[in-house]
Order: structure tokens, then C-alpha cells, then sequence
């Protein structure tokens, strides 16, 4: 079934849900997902074992995720050109139901087909605010990035977030010492967010003039 090909670990109505996102969408013959395609890019459904495996290969500082929703693919001459992964939010504080994560987003340091990411993210999007009906879907971009993939895709940015260790509260203490390794570097990023529940100020006041309508 899909929960196991992605080892998800939320349950598999939300990612068979994710599978009616895009127009177009077929079903895939085994491993290989369904597909959709625009232009040079293709994009087919992958699993989680997938998807890291080119983050391990390809991230510039992201190490493979551990757990996922669903995770996309987009192919150019049948290569793998890019990945994206979904996910329950990292930050406990949205982690309510209501709301998913792009965790991962990678495509090749050199020579990336343009559009890759933006292609991408549009489906992220599209899958959890179209497909799912969820409200909210986010992201984190470190702040030297300008963001033109996600601008492109429906986000917003939304929030700054200051430079963090990830090693606070008792995470250190679970395990031996000298063995605790953070799985991000401490950068300071910004909070992209896309659909009817973007947090952003613009989403906000439209929000405010309908409920006043």
C-alpha cells in the first residue's frame, strides 16, 4: 500500500489523498509512481527511501529526513532532477493537525534544470491545500536565500526564525555523552507558508475583510 512504499508514518488516507492532487495524474506501474508531466519536467510520486537517498547524494546541508507523508520526483530525460518531501511540521507549536512541512526540497548544486523546485513545491502545495484540504503548508528557507522558487510556487514568507541548536531541553540528555549530533547547522531562517491558512500579513487581512464582509 502507499503508507508502506513511503514509510510514512501518518495514516494512509492523508497521502492517498495526496495521489489526487494533480490534473493529469495517472497511475504509475510499480516503483515507479504516478506521473504527471509539463514541459521538460515530469513528476512522479517516491517514496521516502527514494527521496533521501538523493538528499544523502545531493543536500548542500540537510541530512536525510526521518519520516514523511509523501515525497515527489521531478524527472528530465528520465533522470531524477530533484525531490521534495512532506512531513508533520518540525516545530511542535504547529504540529496541530491542521498543517504539513515541506522538510526537504533539494535539486543538484550544478547544472539544475530551471523550474525544477518551483515545479515541485507547486505540487507540495497543491497536493495538501488542493488534495488533502488541509489549510496550511510550510516551509524553511535559510535567510541568504532569496526564495524565488517558493514565490513562484503560492508561498509567503512569513516569519523569522533565529539561529538554533536544536540541542536544548532534554534532547541532549537522551543519549550518551559525545554522541549527540544536531541534524541541522544553527542558521537563521525565514518561514514560508502557503494556502487559505498562510499566516503571512497580506492572507491575514484578506481573512479580516471577508469576515467582515
Amino acid at each position: 500500500g502507499l503508507g508502506a512504499d513511503l514509510g510514512v508514518d501518518a495514516p494512509t488516507p492523508a497521502a492517498g489523498a495526496a495521489r489526487r492532487l494533480l490534473p493529469g495524474v495517472r497511475a504509475g506501474e510499480e516503483g515507479t509512481g504516478a506521473v504527471t508531466r509539463t514541459s521538460r519536467i515530469v513528476l512522479r510520486y517516491a517514496t521516502m527511501r527514494e527521496v533521501n537517498r538523493y538528499v544523502l547524494n545531493h543536500h548542500r546541508h540537510h541530512p536525510p529526513a526521518q519520516g514523511c507523508v509523501f515525497g515527489l520526483a521531478a524527472l528530465v530525460g528520465g533522470a531524477v532532477s530533484g525531490v521534495a518531501l512532506v512531513g508533520r511540521p518540525v516545530a511542535g507549536a504547529l504540529d496541530h493537525g491542521f498543517c504539513l512541512e515541506v522538510t526537504r526540497l533539494c535539486t543538484p548544486t550544478e547544472g539544475a534544470e530551471p523550474h525544477v523546485a518551483s515545479r515541485l513545491l507547486g505540487a507540495c502545495r497543491r497536493a495538501v491545500v488542493g488534495g488533502m484540504e488541509l489549510p496550511r503548508l510550510i516551509s524553511y528557507l535559510r535567510a541568504d536565500e532569496i526564495g524565488t522558487s517558493y514565490r513562484a510556487a503560492g508561498f509567503h514568507r512569513v516569519a523569522h526564525v533565529e539561529a538554533d541548536t536544536h540541542d536544548h531541553g532534554n534532547r541532549g540528555l537522551r543519549w550518551l555523552p559525545g554522541l549527540f549530533v544536531p541534524t541541522t547547522e544553527p542558521v537563521e531562517r525565514w518561514r514560508w507558508e502557503a494556502g487559505p491558512g498562510c499566516a503571512c500579513p497580506s492572507c491575514e487581512r484578506v481573512r479580516a475583510e471577508r469576515s467582515a464582509a
